[in-house]
């Protein structure tokens, strides 16, 4: 069984509701049978966009994605995480993947920084 966890040293100073939900649906998809453990790289912690940032709004999740097999499978899980978040089958928007009140996509594409982000969609209140 897998299991969701975090890098040493990530933080998790606040958790908004949008954030538990996240981690929710994170947690779900690590205990799938087959799973790989899911890694959080980022929470509160990190260079990020300053007070308004997700992030820092515990309201978005930076994910390792360097264990998942390919690049179709990195699609396939950001668009699966985004559809449990929305509830709905995601669609392309922004370079990422939204649905519903959420969006992510891969960030650092085939660099030593990739990973997935996950977020509250910008303007959006959840629930």
């Amino acid at each position: 069984m897998a299991y969701l966890m975090a890098k040493l040293g990530v933080r998790f100073d606040t958790i908004s509701p949008a954030g538990f939900h996240i981690l929710s649906v994170l947690d779900q998809l690590a205990s799938m049978p087959g799973a790989a453990n899911l890694v959080i790289t980022s929470g509160t912690d990190g260079e990020h966009s300053g007070l308004a940032d997700p992030h820092k709004l515990g309201s978005a999740y930076d994910i390792r994605s360097q264990s998942f097999p390919g690049p179709d499978s990195k699609v396939v899980f950001i668009k699966q995480v985004i559809g449990l978040l929305g509830n709905a089958p995601p669609i392309e928007e922004s370079g990422g993947w939204a649905g519903g009140k959420f969006w992510g996509w891969l960030e650092d594409a085939d660099t030593t920084n990739e990973h997935f982000h996950v977020q509250l969609r910008k303007g959006e209140t959840y629930p």
